[in-house]
């Protein structure tokens, strides 16, 4: 299942089969998984987040977020996964399919950490952490002790942009991205936006300075074991 303006085109060379929909209709959604008699689903990717606010939603999706108090990711992937239950298809995790392409404990490219932008990873990784189980984002870019962005609804890639401005020419700033979890009432549902560093998101980091962009490793994104992994020069 594709998602127009959201999903690559490039999906068609690789899959057997692509649905394409329109964010917000999630009754055509339940509907070509249970025409395809699929049980079982996984999400990948993401829909920006301009997309929570600017679509045409059917009427099973209006009616699922006039019942939501609250509207975040957690709310509103919960509320997905609970329509998607009520339709006889599961949501289930997507790490087991994603192994190969998660950074794993001490992942490491380019040069090695500063002792200050250690210091600022660590910081960066517990105030991301905070910022995340407030469910307002789930990325900090932080430069010698100090918070230049927090991620908001803006999303990752303008948080980047905004840190990266903000480090000024030499850079410096460091960024660290935790994962997002819950468990809804549907089970234990664990969405993984496919984001992984490198291609444009680190691109777009800033308008030309460096920094280092921290991800949190695949072995802890629902266990919080393991130590920080990095990726220097985004």
């Amino acid at each position: 299942m594709a998602f127009r303006d959201e999903t690559s085109p490039e999906i068609e060379s690789v899959a057997d089969e692509v649905e394409w929909l329109r964010v917000g209709q999630l009754a055509k959604l339940i509907k070509a998984f249970s025409s395809r008699d699929i049980r079982h689903c996984v999400m990948a990717g993401q829909i920006a987040p301009k997309n929570l606010f600017e679509f045409r939603p059917d009427l099973k999706t209006a009616a699922m977020l006039f019942r939501l108090k609250e509207r975040n990711a957690h709310t509103i992937f919960g509320a997905i996964g609970d329509e998607l239950a009520k339709g006889g298809v599961e949501l289930i995790e997507a790490i087991p399919w994603l192994g190969q392409v998660m950074p794993g404990p001490d992942f490491h490219l380019g040069p090695k950490l500063t002792k200050q932008q250690r210091e600022d990873v660590s910081l960066g990784y517990r105030l991301a952490k905070k910022v995340s189980q407030l469910e307002i984002g789930q990325t900090v870019v932080v430069k010698e002790g100090t918070v230049l962005a927090a991620e908001g609804f803006e999303g990752t890639d303008a948080c980047l942009r905004r840190g990266g401005e903000l480090a000024g020419a030499k850079g410096g700033g460091v960024a660290v991205k935790v994962a997002l979890h819950w468990a809804p009432n549907l089970g234990i549902l664990r969405r993984v936006q496919d984001r992984r560093p490198g291609g444009r998101i680190l691109q777009d980091h800033s308008t030309g300075s460096r920094g280092s962009g921290i991800p949190e490793p695949s072995e802890w994104n629902f266990r919080d074991h393991g130590r920080p992994v990095t990726k220097n020069r985004c």
